[in-house]
């Protein structure tokens, strides 16, 4: 069926990731993308959204990535389960990328702080397979920013609630 295929697609994809095989985790998510689309599963598009947003970025797609992340959470309102914060979180991380990339290191250490603390509310730390890179993003912003820039900017993104958060990303859209 339809919906295990796109299960099937997204899991694949989240381990070719693993890999960093990039280029067959974006093709595989897509593919995984279009099928939760037609079939109207909201919260597996936004599941899917965020994990292709972490390969494109990956791939230096860096505008593919945030367009990606703002598609997922950018229209979003949810303050659910604790699955969909993790979604948040890890959108969050993606976006962090993106502020580093763009050389915007207090608005990156201020994503990575609400990410942090979304994922300490939760008890749900980075996975394994992406500690390496959320360390080196971590250290990069660090390095980038006076230490008490990075430390107030972190804060006050840890500080944040979840609504708060999906506040500053709806006012981020593009109208």
């Amino acid at each position: 069926d339809l919906e295990g295929l796109a299960e099937v697609q997204h899991v694949r994809g989240l381990a070719a990731i693993c890999r960093g095989d990039y280029g067959q985790a974006r093709m595989l998510l897509e593919a995984s993308l279009a099928d939760f689309k037609s079939l109207g599963d909201e919260w597996s598009v936004t599941d899917a959204l965020i994990t292709l947003a972490t390969a494109l970025f990956s791939m230096g797609d860096v505008a593919g990535a945030e367009a990606r992340v703002m598609e997922a959470l950018g229209g979003s309102t949810q303050t659910g389960p604790r699955w969909d914060r993790l979604g948040v979180a890890e959108g969050l991380e993606v976006l962090a990328g993106v502020e580093a990339a763009r050389d915007r290191y207090e608005a990156a250490a201020r994503w990575l702080g609400a990410a942090d603390g979304l994922r300490e509310a939760m008890r749900a730390p980075v996975p394994p397979y992406r500690e390496v890179e959320c360390d080196a993003l971590v250290g990069r912003v660090k390095r980038a920013l006076p230490a008490a820039t990075f430390r107030a900017a972190f804060d006050t993104g840890r500080a944040l609630t979840l609504s708060e958060i999906l506040h500053e990303l709806n006012a981020r859209r593009p109208s």
